[in-house]
């Protein structure tokens, strides 16, 4: 029995299929959350893998936020967390061989 006409052609699209076998679900998704967020802000795990073991597509889910966040701005609304802004080049460093706390004057120092 021979492929139906077209067949091989329709066949090699289907190679550039990339299937993502889905995330196990646990007892508490907010600490799965925190935990994928941890591994995507420390360089571990890339958004886009997070996403798509959520069963999103990645490209379209950045374009719905970019388009989000654009409708907010024009309506001035200030929803929701962003990734925090670059430090302004003329700020201090802070060296971080100092303590970053305030002393307590109450507290004997050794």
């Amino acid at each position: 029995m021979g492929l139906p006409r077209g067949a091989s052609r329709a066949f090699s699209s289907y190679l550039d299929l990339k299937w993502v076998a889905p995330a196990w679900e646990y007892v508490n998704p907010v600490d799965d959350a925190k935990a994928d967020q941890i591994l995507v802000d420390n360089g571990f795990k890339p958004r886009s893998q997070v996403q798509e073991e959520a069963g999103y597509n990645a490209e379209e889910t950045d374009a719905q936020i970019a388009d989000d966040r654009r409708r907010e701005e024009s309506l001035d609304l200030n929803l929701g967390p962003r990734a925090p802004e670059a430090a302004a080049p003329d700020a201090p460093a802070q060296d971080p061989t100092t303590d970053a706390k305030p002393a307590n004057p109450e507290t004997p120092t050794p």
